[in-house]
């Protein structure tokens, strides 16, 4: 299981994309495997979402391009890291070079971060949905299939 902050859903497109440092491990596992699942939760209605599908990623195109373009500021430090997210270090630190900090405000609005930049896009296949109640769990399925949506009730 991989944590992802989910930054665009598009419902025509039956699409969930993501962002990604280019040489964290999640990006050799989606790119080995091809698939993945996204899992959402709301405590209040006490519904869980899973959904699975095929995925992408896209890194040196003009896909990943387009997307670039939409991270701002701060959030452009993500990539900037002088090794791959999950490298072990001595003490507390973003990973940043005492170069890129010391240049910090320019950083923010420079390119210097974009080969890590990979933009991870899912196609929803199958949605897994689950209602918890006291009364018993309800579960529905919807699965597309050949552009055709299949739903039916299932078993908790």
């Amino acid at each position: 299981m991989r944590t992802v902050i989910l930054r665009q859903a598009d419902a025509d497109g039956r699409q969930l994309i993501c962002y990604a440092d280019l040489r964290s491990p999640k990006i050799g596992e989606i790119k080995a495997c091809g698939r993945a699942q996204w899992l959402f939760y709301h405590p209040r209605k006490m519904v869980q979402v899973r959904i699975s599908g095929r995925v992408t990623v896209h890194s040196g195109d003009a896909t990943a391009e387009a997307f670039w373009k939409r991270v701002k500021g701060l959030s452009r430090l993500n990539y900037c890291a002088e090794q791959p997210p999950g490298s072990p270090l001595d003490q507390p630190s973003a990973g940043l070079s005492a170069r890129l900090l010391k240049d910090l405000p320019n950083l923010m609005d420079s390119n210097a971060g974009r080969d890590h930049f990979a933009v991870i896009i899912g196609r929803v296949e199958t949605i897994d949905w689950l209602r918890l109640r006291p009364s018993g769990n309800v579960r529905a399925r919807f699965q597309w299939e050949d552009g055709h949506l299949q739903a039916s009730w299932v078993v908790p």
